[in-house]
């Protein structure tokens, strides 16, 4: 299982004009969970040779490219031992059995960084449906982009009904309620464009790709722990608050809309308070297979 826990804060800050700009807690493991070029809607366009796309996410995450395979082996292996917990749970093995009854055998998921983690629970679903006997009932194309917001879905959501899909899987919301700028304060989407956004993805699912339409809360945020670890004049902020009110226009929009976990403890977040540990995805995963495991079949 991966160290989470290490402290970095002595680490040294990056030189001006250097570097991702990323605090001392962001180590490059942490930093390769979140960075997939291959993803960005240019990119994913015309596909990204797998070379290139490693020499990239190498650069941004601050270490070679041999390095950055040696720490997705890690990640890999630390999601295959997730998976296998998991799945050694006979309740959640039981509701993971039902899942391809309601989303069909092609699941798009669309979100920001949590959901584009490499640790994440749209990766630890397709392990999961992966290490079933007899092989996958469901295959997952996770085109998650970190810092995405629903704005920016919509202008990539070509690229999911390329997939045809079946079942599409939102979450997102938690960059609507993004503050850029450390004057100006100006919140990235409004909830009344995160209403009218929301909507629009639905349309675009069920319209343009036939596919169920299945949009997930994203999870709460620490404000203690955001507010420790962020520095002054940052130039994007996050708040409770502000999340709250984009919840409060997902719910508005979508009244069939999956809440967030309801039961929290302190080791769901990493130190920013805003991405999950591989704990806090291992929790979001179940539950999401448990919320996907009540709805009727896919038509």
């Amino acid at each position: 299982m991966l160290d989470e826990t290490t402290d970095r804060s002595s680490a040294p800050a990056p030189l001006p004009g250097r570097g991702n700009g990323a605090p001392a807690w962001l180590d490059a493991a942490t930093i390769a969970r979140y960075t997939h070029y291959s993803r960005l809607p240019l990119h994913a366009m015309v596909g990204l040779d797998a070379e290139l796309a490693l020499v990239l996410d190498a650069h941004f995450v601050g270490c070679t490219p041999e390095q950055l395979r040696d720490i997705r082996a890690q990640h890999a292996r630390a999601v295959a031992e997730a998976a296998a917990q998991l799945l050694a749970d006979e309740g959640f093995a039981a509701d993971l059995d039902r899942v391809p009854a309601a989303t069909g055998q092609r699941v798009v998921v669309l979100g920001d960084s949590i959901t584009a983690d490499s640790l994440g629970w749209a990766t630890l679903l397709a392990a999961c449906l992966d290490a079933l006997p007899g092989g996958a009932p469901a295959s997952v194309a996770n085109l998650a982009v970190s810092a995405a917001t629903t704005n920016e879905t919509i202008a990539m959501f070509d690229l999911a009904v390329r997939e045809r899909p079946t079942c599409v899987i939102t979450m997102l919301g938690t960059n609507d309620g993004r503050r850029q700028g450390a004057v100006a304060d100006v919140r990235t989407v409004s909830p009344e464009e995160t209403r009218r956004n929301m909507l629009a993805l639905k349309a675009l699912a069920e319209q343009e790709a036939q596919a169920r339409f299945v949009a997930l809360a994203p999870p709460p945020m620490d404000d203690a722990r955001y507010e420790a670890t962020a520095p002054d004049g940052a130039p994007t902020r996050f708040s409770s608050a502000d999340l709250e009110e984009t919840l409060a226009a997902l719910a508005a929009a979508l009244p069939d809309l999956v809440g967030p976990p309801v039961q929290v403890e302190d080791s769901f977040w990493l130190p920013d308070g805003v991405h999950p540990t591989l704990e806090g995805q291992v929790l979001l995963v179940r539950h999401v297979v448990r919320a996907l495991a009540t709805l009727g079949p896919v038509s």
